[in-house]
């Protein structure tokens, strides 16, 4: 899985209803912090459609990105993310499953009052979020459900459809 430094480039065709929005990008490091994210996001929902489809899928971190970019990527605007094995795997002698956390261990729900502050809400609802990424809103959660929307900062008023 792979992401592409230079994606904001090709922002005018993919989404034309936001003239300048390779702009949006254009701080030090904001492209290629996006990119990354957006790859482990859509390197995610290939796993989950891999497995879907009966494959059995390995995602591999901790290996040489300098060599794979060099051996893959050279003299491109790609830079790798992590490998991912897919197929059929071989089932005999597979040691048992590692144990997991429980949810509560690892989850909490958290909501807040609706804010509007853009575009229609992206998503509704209470939202998952890992104790240790929020340590500090580890109390007992607001009232009232969650609703997440993009800030007028990223999603101007005039490209709102």
């Amino acid at each position: 899985m792979a992401y592409d430094l230079a994606f904001a480039e090709k922002l005018p065709e993919l989404n034309p209803r936001a003239p300048g929005a390779a702009n949006w990008f254009g701080g030090p490091g904001v492209a290629e912090e996006t990119a990354f994210r957006n790859s482990s996001l859509q390197g995610g929902y290939l796993i989950l459609a891999a497995r879907s489809l009966g494959l059995d899928c390995g995602p591999l971190s901790g290996f040489d990105r300098a060599g794979v970019d060099g051996a893959f990527f050279k003299d491109t605007t790609l830079r790798s993310n992590f490998i991912c094995k897919i197929g059929y795997g071989i089932r005999e002698g597979l040691p048992p499953r590692l144990p997991r956390l429980e949810f509560d261990a690892a989850c909490q729900v958290l909501t807040r009052a609706a804010q509007r502050c853009g575009p229609p809400p992206l998503n509704t609802g209470a939202r998952l979020l890992r104790k240790a990424a929020i340590p500090s809103l580890t109390s007992a959660p607001p009232p009232r459900p969650t609703i997440l929307s993009a800030s007028s900062a990223v999603w101007p008023a005039k490209s709102r459809a």
